[in-house]
């Protein structure tokens, strides 16, 4: 977030309640992202996108997943924002929430399947690691705009 290692800062953000994403077989980084993915789709409501920012809360363990794999920060980052998505089928209720926007959302192929890109940009996915080791859970905490007139988080620096 442009701080040196041993700046401390904290980090407002408006939010949703967090999800927790509990994957305790995943044996790829992949799979370990793609459950995330799942939770990423739900952010605000599943039919609504390219409003909103993220924080991904990562546990150690599943860190130790990615890593191995070979995922930094940023190619998680660029995974999550390239593989989450909402079908097109989910539109099929012309009245259903999101639907009025969608010839503002990107359209994408995730697995075969077309959908529109949950995300505007790879950067409104914020990446954080914490917790313990006491079992392979991670969480999404969304927010329920983004913007000036939504809820954009806010880092500053602590003296």
């Amino acid at each position: 977030m442009g701080f040196s290692r041993d700046q401390s800062a904290v980090t407002l953000f408006s939010a949703e309640p967090p999800r927790g994403v509990s994957e305790h077989n995943a044996r790829s980084g992949r799979t370990v992202l793609k459950a995330i993915c799942r939770a990423l789709a739900t952010v605000w409501t599943y039919r609504m996108c390219a409003m909103f920012e993220a924080f991904v809360i990562l546990c150690p363990e599943h860190v130790k997943t990615l890593h191995r794999d070979g995922f930094t920060k940023e190619k998680t980052r660029e995974f999550l924002f390239d593989q989450t998505g909402i079908p097109l089928r989910a539109y099929d209720d012309d009245d259903a929430e999101g639907a009025q926007f969608t010839r503002l959302y990107e359209q994408i192929i995730i697995d075969g399947e077309p959908c529109y890109r949950k995300f505007a940009r790879p950067d409104q996915i914020k990446i954080v690691v914490a917790g313990g080791t006491a079992g392979k859970f991670s969480a999404v905490i969304g927010s329920w705009a983004t913007g000036e007139r939504g809820s954009q988080s806010l880092t500053y620096p602590l003296e």
